[in-house]
């Protein structure tokens, strides 16, 4: 049995080492910036710190601001209308780079308006209907956030067995529907890196807790969700 490495990015509070590399979107490409920025800060969200200095100006449905509001004290359906730190970016930064956009931070203040049409969200006719997280107001958590979903990953992945000249190093594209109650379903794999890599990442998902499902206006939707796995092992 090789060894293997586990390591995460995203919501960077803490760090952990199991069974499974494991990168997950594109922030996981910045794991050295988080954890020097996360020393800096109260909170690891590269979010927060970026919109540290930010002030955010809530608009009711008749356009006034009627709050004024710090990152960290926005609601789920606001952050979602907040621009990513990268908007503009077409290709992913370095370390220098992104240390230095999150030194810059975010404009003086930026208007939150959920009633803007552009920004509401509409619940579709057909009640089984399946939703992207662009069409939601709240998305999909897993029970205390993603670092816990990490770790629920990596303590219950084995490692595939191979031969001893092989050494497994790739992605494993997963894709699933979290249900209006929370569970998963149609757990589906897009492509893997063969030796039962994509069979044990089903076999793990399909232990998963129920989360606590994505919502449009505040009612439960079907949540297509997925994401990459990526396995590196390690003689």
């Amino acid at each position: 049995m090789k060894a293997t490495q586990l390591s995460f990015a995203m919501q960077p509070k803490k760090w952990f080492s199991m069974s499974i590399f494991i990168i997950v979107l594109t922030i996981s490409f910045f794991a050295t910036a988080q954890e020097k920025q996360s020393q800096k800060k109260e909170s690891g969200s590269l979010f927060q710190i970026y919109y540290n200095n930010t002030v955010f100006k809530i608009k009711n449905e008749k356009g006034a601001i009627v709050a004024e509001k710090k990152y960290a004290q926005l609601t789920q359906t606001e952050k979602k209308l907040v621009p990513s730190y990268l908007v503009g970016s077409k290709t992913t930064p370095t370390k220098e780079e992104l240390d230095e956009l999150l030194k810059k931070g975010g404009p003086a203040e930026i208007i939150v308006d959920a009633f803007d049409p552009k920004n509401v969200k509409t619940k579709k006719e057909d009640s089984n209907a399946v939703y992207n997280t662009s069409e939601i107001t709240v998305n999909p958590e897993f029970p205390n956030g993603m670092e816990a979903f990490y770790k629920f990953v990596g303590e219950n992945f084995t490692m595939p067995k191979t031969p001893n000249d092989v050494k497994l190093s790739g992605k494993t594209y997963v894709s699933f529907i979290i249900e209006t109650n929370g569970e998963i379903s149609n757990i589906k794999v897009l492509r893997d890196i063969g030796y039962g890599t994509g069979e044990e990442a089903v076999r793990v998902l399909k232990l998963s807790p129920k989360w606590t499902p994505g919502k449009v206006n505040d009612e439960a939707v079907r949540t297509a969700y997925s994401l990459p796995i990526t396995i590196q092992s390690k003689s």
